[in-house]
């Protein structure tokens, strides 16, 4: 599931995974277990935090969702 440009999530009824950075031009990949989702949620949505500060919402997106849909809580 796409969640933020960026930010792509799967599940494989194992395990969460993600990109969560890079190491010169490598992925680097983070998982949880998949019985623990409350710690995949806090992980990934630390992710998308640095995301949404290294590429803000674009006005537009704003302009047409209203900002309280758009932008990080």
């Amino acid at each position: 599931m796409a969640v933020w440009g960026g930010l792509t999530t799967t599940c494989n009824g194992n395990g969460f995974t993600w990109i969560n950075g890079n190491r010169g031009s490598q992925p680097v990949y983070a998982s949880v277990p998949a019985d623990d989702p409350v710690t995949a949620a806090t992980r990934i949505a630390a992710r998308h935090d640095v995301l949404a500060a290294q590429h803000p919402t674009h006005g537009l997106a704003e302009a047409v969702h209203g900002a309280e849909a758009v932008m990080p809580q």
